[in-house]
């Protein structure tokens, strides 16, 4: 009888072994899944020739473009500069410049890199949940509510956006620092801020809030029987090793003017906490987020979304937001109480982790511009304010710890309750935030083809481009700012002017900043006046003429047929090239 029970028990764990593991697979088959599809429908919208449809990975390649063929850009406006973008420094460019030297056109890395960052921030946040919440359906849903994009702060968001971003890198490493933190029996400052500095060089303005974040809750996380003073010591040693690792980009960037030219920031000019309150003022109305709506409302059937998509993600980031600071600050009530509410340890270090950073990327902001403005100069740093961003996670975080707490409370009866509802806001999140995620997607669903053949005609342009003979720097009057920067790291031809160029000579100091503001008015006024031929058609020849080069690009798109007809009968507008909506003229001198 002892060996038919025996027999029955080894049955018995047998079955929940393969359970589990069967689980366990299943899971990172979602994640596989979900990855592959990304990275299906950036392959299909992006074809080689690689237009990337991000104005930072453009600029990016165009700093690469720059190191592989330095005396292309010769008499380009920016990279013909010595020291406009030798600050800039991040780990990924790497791989594209070696291939980039190999002869693999720029651009293709963006578009294989998608699968990894996506697997690698799944994973570790299907980790992460997995030790917050105990429960592995309730870490899926986690692990998938981390991946639509949510537009924060101008010209920022949270998630994987269409090609992976240096900041979508740091958001796949955020997870992996999180249990650093929370994992180890014991704090682990060295090995923290060891992994917290190479998480940096995937993304520098993300990195200094976040380590100092990290290393203050890991402090607070001393292990009992381990006096103040000896965890404070070898704390401020771990972070003072995190700025020993960090210093090869501090001296990079003191290479810069580090936007202390006050007339480079014009947003200072009324009051120095402007990026500060920017940022605020942004999140609170929720101005991203409308942009998102206004997206998912372009997809036939899904009208009714304009006008839900703002109410569901300010109830989201308000309740969540307030359920994380409960958290945070329960940390901080004596043992009895604590003990009533029954929060889990890692709830209190990952709240108060969120919390701190946030808190950081505003206060730093902060002390930075009120030390400027006191010395009638600009701030030295304009990006941490980025981190803000951290509270889109946070707030899913802060979501997902009120749900699994109700559901506590209500066992058994609501043993489904947690899984059930977590899974259904991330399938909701999925709902309002794909068309900001995946632009093939994005384009499928309403009903155009997956490929956006505009991006696969200009790259095709600009080879036809390189071809020609005697091309001089391109004035381009293009529809995006991103097309601009492919005629640099597709065609390797040097440019008159950028728009997105503002951010290097604001930081570097080396060009001036108010004549380039000057040709952004322009370039905007050019693509406002687009249904107005006998308005748009002087401000386009004003920009030609004060830029000084005979060689322009147009996009029919912007440039419509009767003020390009005007182009060459009254001014002398020669066309060379066209594909597309794209032209390339040669004004007579």
């Amino acid at each position: 009888m002892r060996q038919n029970g025996s027999d029955n028990l080894d049955e018995l764990q047998h079955r929940s072994a393969v359970g589990r593991y069967g689980s366990e697979w299943s899971a990172w088959a979602i994640f596989v899944g979900v990855a592959f599809l990304l990275q299906m429908f950036l392959a299909l919208n992006t074809r080689a020739p690689f237009v990337i449809e991000n104005g930072d990975n453009g600029s990016i390649l165009y700093i690469i473009a720059h190191w592989i063929q330095p005396e292309a850009f010769m008499d380009d406006v920016l990279l013909g500069v010595d020291g406009t973008t030798s600050f800039y420094q991040a780990a990924l460019m790497w791989p594209n410049y070696l291939l980039g030297l190999a002869g693999v056109e720029l651009g293709f890395f963006y578009v294989i890199i998608c699968f990894p960052i996506a697997m690698a921030q799944m994973g570790g946040f299907y980790l992460l949940g997995k030790q917050l919440f105990l429960n592995r359906n309730v870490a899926i849903a986690l692990a998938l509510i981390s991946i639509p994009t949510v537009f924060t702060i101008s010209g920022d968001l949270w998630g994987h956006y269409y090609s992976p971003l240096l900041r979508s890198a740091y958001g796949a490493a955020l997870p992996w620092l999180l249990l650093i933190l929370i994992s180890p029996s014991r704090p682990r400052p060295y090995a923290l801020m060891t992994a917290a500095a190479a998480a940096s060089y995937l993304h520098l303005p993300s990195g200094p809030p976040v380590a100092l974040a990290l290393l203050f809750v890991s402090l607070l996380r001393r292990s009992e029987g381990q006096g103040w003073g000896y965890a404070f010591v070898h704390h401020v040693l771990a972070g003072v090793l995190y700025l020993a690792l960090m210093s090869p980009y501090a001296l990079l960037f003191s290479q810069t003017f580090a936007a202390g030219d006050k007339e480079a920031l014009q947003q200072f000019a009324n009051s120095p906490y402007a990026n500060v309150g920017m940022a605020i003022d942004h999140l609170s109305t929720l101005r991203g987020v409308r942009r998102m709506s206004i997206l998912i409302s372009r997809v036939p059937g899904m009208e009714w979304a304009d006008r839900v998509v703002v109410p569901f993600f300010g109830v989201l980031f308000v309740v969540g937001g307030l359920s994380l600071l409960v958290v945070t600050f329960t940390s901080v009530l004596p043992s009895h109480l604590r003990s009533r509410l029954s929060f889990s340890q890692s709830w209190y270090w990952v709240a108060g982790f969120f919390t701190t950073t946030i808190f950081l990327a505003l206060g730093i902001s902060a002390i930075d511009q009120a030390i400027a403005a006191a010395q009638a100069r600009g701030p030295l740093q304009l990006d941490f304010i980025r981190a803000t961003r951290f509270g889109v996670p946070a707030t899913y975080i802060g979501m997902f710890m009120l749900i699994t707490y109700l559901a506590q409370r209500f066992k058994p009866k609501a043993s489904c309750l947690a899984p059930t509802c977590t899974i259904a806001l991330a399938v909701w999140v999925w709902l309002f935030a794909y068309p900001s995620t995946s632009h093939g997607l994005y384009r499928m669903t309403k009903g155009q083809s997956i490929e956006d053949t505009n991006l696969t005609q200009f790259g095709q342009f600009s080879q036809k481009m390189a071809e020609i003979d005697g091309v001089g720097p391109i004035t381009p009057v293009l529809r995006y700012d991103y097309l601009s920067s492919a005629l640099r790291y597709v065609a390797f031809l040097p440019l008159t002017f950028n728009r997105k160029d503002n951010n290097f000579i604001s930081y570097s100091g080396r060009l001036d900043s108010r004549e380039h503001r000057a040709l952004m008015d322009q370039i905007d006024a050019i693509r406002k006046a687009r249904r107005d031929p006998d308005a748009q058609v002087p401000i386009i020849t004003g920009f030609v003429d004060v830029l000084g080069s005979p060689d322009v690009v147009i996009d029919r798109r912007v440039v419509q047929e009767l003020a390009e007809a005007r182009l060459v009968s009254e001014y002398g507008f020669d066309l060379q090239l066209e594909l597309g909506p794209f032209a390339y003229y040669r004004r007579a001198q």
